[in-house]
């Protein structure tokens, strides 16, 4: 969809949605189960971890906490966009999930999951987000220190690496 996108996004790759708080964490210290809310709405942004570089994530990481004192990065959820795809809700046997190469010129590996035609009812957008949920690993989030081998979080100003 992007003339920055290297490729439209493979069944094969791995996907990540990154986990910001307090956007995406409860005051429980848990996921929200709003993460894949925007998947109904205007799309839930991903990046394409089996392209992105190193560098690109850092300046991700680093744009989206710049100038927002109270934000951390708190780390990723990852699935496979085979698993993504193959999603369903209702009765349908259609697709319920696109995911679609958005890159731009400074994150090309990024990219977009949106509900498909498919998914109509407010009952399916339930059952769809908490699909996603359940594919994305049930909430479980790998912690910037093991995402990459540390390879992001190393790269961070250490201002950024304090607030999580």
């Amino acid at each position: 969809m992007s003339e920055y996108s290297p490729t439209p996004i493979r069944d094969t790759e791995r996907l990540t949605r990154f986990v910001f708080s307090p956007i995406h964490i409860g005051k429980s210290g848990k996921v929200k189960s709003s993460v894949f809310s925007h998947v109904t709405e205007k799309g839930c942004s991903i990046q394409r971890d089996s392209i992105a570089t190193n560098d690109e994530m850092v300046a991700f990481v680093t744009s989206f906490l710049a100038g927002k004192e109270d934000r951390s990065w708190v780390g990723v959820l990852s699935a496979k966009t085979g698993t993504i795809r193959s999603l369903k809700v209702g009765e349908t046997a259609h697709r319920a999930i696109c995911a679609y190469d958005t890159g731009n010129e400074n994150n090309p590996a990024h990219g977009e999951l949106c509900q498909s035609q498919y998914v109509i009812e407010e009952a399916d957008r339930n059952e769809l987000r908490a699909n996603l949920f359940f594919s994305f690993g049930e909430g479980a989030i790998i912690a910037p220190k093991q995402y990459r081998n540390a390879d992001i979080w190393n790269c961070l100003p250490a201002g950024l690496q304090l607030r999580a």
